[in-house]
């Protein structure tokens, strides 16, 4: 589960040399502790690394490409040609698709806002950008599969995190399932 960014640990600023001794003891811990591989370690710290997005910034003002977008710009201060990278769209794209979502909603988005208490439980959830490069799949499509497959989560869960008709969440998870048949 990923954590929130106040809830990551605060680490004190380190030098490259002090870095690479703890990076070095915790694979050896891994190695020696879980008898993992240099590839499963390698995953675990892609994993680790991955840049996510947080269910709760996801609004009804917003389309999901516009709120992903405008959270790796404004929150995570991302350039838009790194978000074309990461999202797997054209830089134009993402410029387009910012500028439409500060016209539509010109306030931050909150991520700290709080939640109905059956809500609260899945606020943890984050999205991995990386379920978003599939161009197989719409924005929408990539996250319900994601929430569905990964979460466990009921199409009623998901149309409320996402704040979408249960109906438009079924019809797309119906999609989805003919897709990846």
């Amino acid at each position: 589960m990923a954590l929130r960014e106040e809830e990551k640990l605060k680490l004190p600023d380190l030098d490259r040399q002090s870095f690479q001794k703890i990076t070095k003891l915790f694979i050896e811990f891994l190695h020696k502790e879980y008898d993992f591989d240099d590839k499963q370690i390698q995953t675990i710290l892609d994993k680790a690394t991955e840049p996510t997005v947080p269910i709760i910034i996801f609004n009804s003002k917003l389309g999901c490409l516009e709120t992903i977008t405008k959270y790796l710009i404004e929150e995570k201060h991302m350039k838009n040609s790194q978000v074309a990278k990461l999202t797997s769209r054209s830089p134009k794209t993402i410029w387009a698709t910012y500028y439409r979502a500060k016209q539509k909603m010109p306030e931050p988005l909150s991520t700290n806002k709080f939640l109905e208490t059956d809500e609260k439980k899945q606020s943890s959830v984050e999205i991995p950008i990386s379920i978003l490069s599939n161009k197989e799949f719409s924005i929408l499509e990539s996250i319900v599969h994601y929430l569905r497959k990964n979460h466990g989560m009921s199409l009623r869960q998901i149309s409320e995190l996402l704040h979408r008709a249960q109906g438009t969440i079924a019809a797309i998870y119906h999609r989805v399932k003919q897709k990846d048949e």
